[in-house]
């Protein structure tokens, strides 16, 4: 939404997903939001450029939910449904995936501490 008038704007369109966007992160120059594909089923990584209709999906579905911009807006860190949970990061062109936790138990919400 628009402070200045009001106005809601209509951010995502479903078409390329399974029509449920959660868990909005605004990357750190406000020009784009990711998101996870949350319907239940295998979700994906995605972001949209604010403006654009290009849906740039960053992940193979996964169970991969909790997105999170890194500082720079280099890498979005993200929590991957296996072994319990982990936590990944992922450059968002969806090269060089990183696993940055191992072992038992659910890790959840990642967040990037400020640089």
């Amino acid at each position: 939404m628009v402070l200045d008038d009001g106005d809601a704007r209509q951010i995502t369109h479903h078409e390329k997903t399974s029509g449920a966007a959660g868990f909005p992160r605004w990357s750190p120059d406000g020009s784009a939001i990711a998101f996870g594909d949350i319907a239940g089923g295998p979700s994906a990584i995605y972001w949209v450029a604010i403006g654009h209709d290009d849906l740039h999906r960053v992940t193979t579905p996964h169970f991969d939910t909790y997105p999170d911009w890194s500082p720079d807006g280099r890498w979005i860190a993200f929590r991957r449904g296996i072994n319990g949970s982990q936590l990944f990061a992922i450059r968002p062109d969806g090269t060089g995936l990183t696993q940055l936790t191992y072992g038992p138990g659910n890790k959840e919400l990642p967040r990037w501490r400020p640089t």
